[in-house]
């Protein structure tokens, strides 16, 4: 199933974690790559690119006032080109109390 097909849960419009059945063997594949830093594919980065835009952009995270930081957050998701970079968005995620790991 593609990223971009996946819903939020609700009642809150929460997102599904990576590690759920639904998600695609790919995303799993690249997702594992990425956290045991393994060297990936520019497929792999745009999946788990797309996850993290996915994840960020979830209706559930409006906190109204960290917005600026929630903006800059989504922002930086949707240009993530390098693994470091998407070290980064997780890492603000974390400082914004999330984890989508």
């Amino acid at each position: 199933m593609p990223i971009q097909t996946m819903t939020y849960e609700a009642p809150l419009g929460s997102p599904t974690y990576w590690q759920r059945n639904d998600w695609p063997d790919e995303l799993r594949r690249a997702m594992n790559a990425f956290l045991h830093r393994h060297a990936m594919t520019a497929a792999q980065i745009a999946l788990v690119r797309a996850y993290l835009q996915y994840y960020v952009e979830a209706p559930c995270w409006i906190v109204e006032d960290k917005e600026e930081q929630w903006q800059r957050l989504r922002e930086r998701a949707k240009t993530a080109r390098s693994a470091v970079e998407l070290r980064d968005i997780i890492n603000i995620c974390k400082a914004l109390d999330i984890d989508p790991l």
